[in-house]
């Protein structure tokens, strides 16, 4: 018997538990770790059942960055990031060595510029989606950056 169960309630469909998994797995590995727990709700993430009928829809997990990460956008902008990765980490350390704090501001406007190149833009939610499993106390961590984005392009290939 599941908690849903025992509150008298209809457990949500597989789908929404699907798509709220989808969700908490920021490195897309399909596994939660509680880093990506903690993160995914700092972002401000609620859940909320709502009344009636459950239906697919009634488990509304902030669908924020979903479609990008099935899109033919997104397999575009990380195999981009992932083709220019060395150009990136000299981008970044030389930030760094000016001593600039790597914040997500200034990383996702170096980012950016690279993606404009290839005509490619993003929303608010979506650099979210990209650059939040490397953020750590309102700072990018490079190595976590680098190695994200070369997990993220590796899962193309498997």
């Amino acid at each position: 018997m599941g908690i849903a169960e025992l509150d008298g309630e209809t457990p949500p469909p597989y789908n929404a538990i699907r798509e709220l998994f989808e969700l908490i797995d920021l490195r897309k590995d399909d596994e939660i770790s509680f880093v990506e727990w903690k993160k995914t709700f700092a972002r401000g993430l609620t859940l909320r059942r709502t009344k009636g009928p459950q239906r697919e829809e009634g488990w509304p997990a902030a669908r924020a960055g979903k479609d990008l990460l099935r899109s033919p956008k997104y397999r575009r902008i990380v195999l981009t990031l992932r083709r220019r990765i060395k150009f990136i980490e000299d981008e970044l350390r030389e930030m760094q060595n000016r001593r600039l704090e790597l914040t997500f501001d200034r990383v996702r406007e170096r980012l950016a510029q690279l993606l404009e190149e290839e005509g490619l833009e993003l929303t608010t939610v979506e650099w979210g989606e990209l650059l939040s499993p490397s953020e750590h106390e309102g700072r990018i961590r490079l190595y976590d950056l680098l190695s994200d984005l070369r997990n993220r392009a590796a899962a193309f290939h498997r």
